[in-house]
């Protein structure tokens, strides 16, 4: 099973914060709800990610590679699910009862594939071993995002910093190895996209689209599209200035 086949790559749209959890709050069960949501993450800030027929939530939680979803089936019924790279935890509401039950599921992947992709485990590898840096992730069919990884550059050198290069995971192979080797690449920019964290942070929606990390954790939103250098330069200063 491949990672990117578990989550629902639209654009994302966060919802407000100001009211807890807005899209459970009517439930009949929420009291229980949301004992169960502040066991896992007190801070939720919810991204809407699927409009239906089941309506899906997602929010990162404080620590990073674990993420929470809502779905909200049609009939009432709600399920919490506790997601991370390796385990999943499913807690159902069914119509009628406010008593839940749980499944838990232990997740597995073609390690011999994972061996060469942009895994969790890669992105865990990144962020421990560079005080900051930049992932910036590309697709032979987006040709914009094949120049737009040399102004990314260009601005990462200004401060110092270190790019990591990601395959958009469904990229056909032989185009992404041409390209990479006319334009004399490392083969490391072949490593497929494949980490849960940075699917859920939005990157696989758009190419290109990159992130900013630093002191162990990834800063802030997703930002896709390319831009000019200056911009870059200046979206990058700023993430790494905030505390």
């Amino acid at each position: 099973m491949g990672r990117a086949s578990l989550l629902i790559l639209i654009a994302p749209l966060w919802i407000a914060a100001s009211v807890s959890d807005p899209q459970l709050r009517n439930h009949s069960c929420y009291k229980q709800i949301s004992t169960l949501l502040d066991t896992w993450e007190v801070s939720r800030f919810w991204r809407l990610e699927d409009t239906g027929p089941v309506e899906i939530h997602r929010t990162a939680t404080g620590q990073q590679g674990i993420w929470l979803e809502s779905h909200k089936h049609p009939g009432g019924k709600i399920e919490i699910i506790q997601l991370s790279g390796t385990k999943l935890t499913r807690v159902t509401w069914n119509p009628g009862s406010c008593d839940p039950t749980e499944t838990k599921e232990t997740l597995s992947y073609d390690r011999v594939k994972l061996n060469d992709a942009f895994s969790d485990e890669y992105l865990d590898r990144i962020l421990k071993e560079n005080r900051a840096g930049i992932i910036y992730a590309w697709s032979p069919h987006m040709p914009l995002s094949v120049d737009g990884r040399y102004r990314v550059q260009r601005a990462a050198t200004q401060l110092n910093l270190r790019v990591f290069v990601a395959l958009d995971p469904h990229a056909d192979s032989a185009m992404a190895k041409a390209i990479v080797t006319r334009r004399g690449w490392d083969t490391s920019t072949l490593r497929r996209l494949e980490s849960i964290e940075l699917f859920n942070r939005g990157m696989g929606n758009h190419y290109p689209v990159m992130v900013v990390f630093k002191n162990g954790n990834i800063v802030g939103p997703v930002f896709p599209g390319v831009k000019e250098e200056s911009v870059y330069l200046k979206f990058i200063s700023e993430r790494l200035a905030k505390k």
